[in-house]
């Protein structure tokens, strides 16, 4: 389990209720990403997933991190047009170190996910139950955090001579992680949030989180060769 510090004990009774803190990266750091990316032969959401790897080491000191990555589960052409659910999450490992670089820490993240995408279609719960990991009641199993990434901007909303029609983004007040990261690509850089469980959280600590997020991907993208522990 991923111990970060928290501002409520952990229970048996969590009610996953979820709050969201929104942020934006610019659209300059947002291109030193990419370039970082595209020099490491790595895409953009490896190099967003290093970020938080770096985050979470640094919030928790743990070497050995498990994150989730929801993935379409559309891979084969007969169920592309189909509708349904199809959303898996597969385990991506980290072994973060005090003294290795962000590079480093890329290649590492980058082989670590193209290996787990190797073999995303294996059910999150068929894992679990095979696993059968060693954890408290009220954690998740396998991973308490996750990362979502949009990786191309949606569309926008349908114009009609009668009506402007905009997206309109709401929370459900529901979070059935401890804490997601939602990285979003649009024409001014990635839109993110994360999602919290305020049986857990503040939003203070949320709002420290994207700050240290961002923080950390604006020294890495400087200075890809300094250690975490310096970034």
């Amino acid at each position: 389990t991923l111990d970060l510090p928290m501002d409520r004990p952990a229970t048996s009774r969590r009610t996953y209720g979820g709050e969201v803190q929104r942020f934006r990266l610019p659209s300059a750091l947002a291109d030193a990403v990419r370039d970082l990316a595209r020099n490491e032969q790595a895409t953009p959401f490896m190099a967003l997933f290093a970020g938080l790897v770096a985050l979470l080491f640094r919030y928790s000191g743990q070497e050995d991190l498990l994150i989730g990555v929801p993935v379409t589960g559309r891979d084969l052409p007969e169920t592309q047009p189909l509708v349904g659910h199809f959303v898996n999450v597969v385990v991506v490992r980290a072994r973060p170190r005090a003294d290795i670089t962000f590079r480093e820490l890329l290649a590492q993240v980058r082989a670590s996910i193209l290996a787990s995408l190797a073999h995303q279609e294996i059910p999150f719960n068929t894992l679990a139950d095979a696993l059968q990991p060693r954890r408290p009641p009220d954690r998740t199993p396998l991973v308490q955090v996750v990362h979502l990434h949009q990786a191309f901007p949606l569309p926008d909303p349908a114009q009609t001579p009668e009506l402007t029609i905009e997206p309109w983004e709401v929370h459900p007040g529901f979070s059935r992680f401890e804490l997601s990261l939602r990285t979003e690509a649009d024409s001014q850089g990635f839109a993110c949030h994360f999602e919290y469980s305020t049986d857990l959280y503040c939003a203070e600590t949320a709002a420290g989180l994207a700050r240290h997020y961002r923080a950390l991907l604006e020294g890495a993208c400087a200075r890809p060769d300094l250690a975490l522990a310096d970034l």
